[in-house]
Order: C-alpha cells, then structure tokens, then sequence
C-alpha cells in the first residue's frame, strides 16, 4: 500500500494501476482491521496502518489541496482519510491509545485530514456568500 501511494516502486506500471492497486489493499487492509477490532492485536496493527496511511495523505495530499510531489493522486489521500474516520467511528478507544504513538508531526497530519474529511473538503478558495444589499430607500410609508 504504502509502495504504490507513494510511488516508492519503480516500476513503469505503477501510476495506471496505482488507484487500483491502493483500493484493493485498502479493502484487505479494512478486512483486516475488522477481524481485529475485538483483538488486543488492533492498537499496534492501528498504529502500523496510521504512519502508513499518513504517509500517504503526505504525498499525495486531500482533495482542494495541493502538494507539490511528482504524480500525487488526491483520491488516495481521500482514501486514506476516510478509513482514518471510519476507525476513529468505530473503535474511538483503540484509536486513541494508537494516536499516543505518532510524532507531533503525523499527529497533525491525521488531525488535519480528519477534520478535512468531515467538513467535506471544503474548497481554500472558497469564500462565504456576499450578502444581498437591501434597498431600504424602496420602502416607504
């Protein structure tokens, strides 16, 4: 997963298939998580999968927002994000007591892409709406 995210493998067929790729070991990687969530194995397999989706959400950054590595593929870092939410969800206990083994650094990063994932990925460009200027010389008594 984490060879295909970030483009670690040099192959010449790893960027058409890398989404593909990515959502396959995604899907073994949740499969996974699932057969451990009644486990005392789920805190240190949490806290493998969290440097590794990090990594991800690194390079490749989240929807709106830019990064500036070769070949990033946003929809990963989304991946990545969600799956961060869903055990978040899921297990909040497990999840907090993984968080406790991350550097400050990746802390942030899995902060940021979980309050990203959230909101919706809001645009940084986005402004709020203009209001509406009411004519109030149109009134009268």
């Amino acid at each position: 997963l984490r060879g295909f995210g970030t483009v670690d493998i040099p192959a010449k067929d790893v960027l058409p298939n890398r989404t593909i790729v990515c959502a396959d070991c995604m899907k073994i990687v949740m499969a996974a998580y699932q057969l451990l969530v009644s486990n005392e194995l789920l805190v240190p397999f949490l806290a493998v999968m969290f440097e590794c989706w990090i990594e991800i959400i690194k390079y490749n950054g989240l929807p709106n927002q830019a990064t500036q590595q070769s070949h990033p593929d946003p929809n990963l870092g989304r991946m990545c994000a969600q799956a961060i939410v869903y055990v978040a969800r899921t297990t909040p206990l497990p999840f907090k007591e993984s968080m406790t083994t991350l550097s400050d650094h990746n802390r942030t990063v899995l902060e940021f892409a979980v309050r990203a994932d959230m909101s919706g990925y809001p645009s940084a460009a986005a402004q709020a709406p203009q209001k509406k200027k009411l004519n109030l010389k149109s009134f009268k008594k």
